[in-house]
């Protein structure tokens, strides 16, 4: 003959009804915020990595200073933002001066500005004629954050980080 036993331990119960009660008392909203801060601080930098490379700048520097994050939305939204026009073309790698002109490696990909020479600034001359003259800029960092591989990497990283952000703090709230 089988027997099915069946028993009740309440001291579980009693951890959850705490947990819950906490997280009625407003301790939820407060989870989701500092979750999402600490997931959209770490997918910033896997965003800012991809950006760098995507753009072909030398130092990370120049991205960190034309990009942004903050959080708006009652705490409940975390904005990562390209700022600025184009980033001038001595930021980029392989910048050399020749004598048919600069050559830069903006994208990753080595060109030659036609009509470009150096003279106090990399400048390209917008005609024929000697005047007048443009500085030279690669890609903007507002435009490029929301292509390519930039995005890529955030779609791969943010939901990834607040999961795991989200999992640590609420496994606090359980014995």
């Amino acid at each position: 003959m089988a027997v099915i036993l069946s028993s009740y331990v309440g001291n579980g119960t009693a951890a959850f009804i705490t947990a819950a009660s906490k997280l009625a008392g407003g301790l939820a909203e407060r989870i989701a915020r500092e979750s999402l801060r600490g997931a959209g601080d770490k997918t910033r930098t896997q965003v800012r990595r991809a950006l760098r490379e995507q753009m072909g700048v030398k130092t990370a520097g120049v991205v960190t200073r034309s990009t942004r994050s903050y959080v708006t939305g009652g705490g409940l939204v975390y904005v990562i933002e390209g700022r600025g026009k184009g980033l001038p073309i001595e930021e980029f790698k392989g910048l050399r001066v020749g004598s048919q002109g600069v050559r830069a490696a903006p994208w990753n990909v080595t060109r030659l500005f036609k009509r470009s020479f150096a003279n106090g600034g990399y400048r390209a001359r917008l005609g024929p004629e000697r005047f007048p003259v443009r500085r030279l800029y690669g890609p903007s960092p507002a435009k490029e954050i929301v292509k390519d591989r930039t995005v890529e990497v955030f779609d791969e990283t943010a939901p990834r980080e607040l999961e795991a952000q989200l999992s640590r703090r609420l496994a606090r709230l359980l014995p």
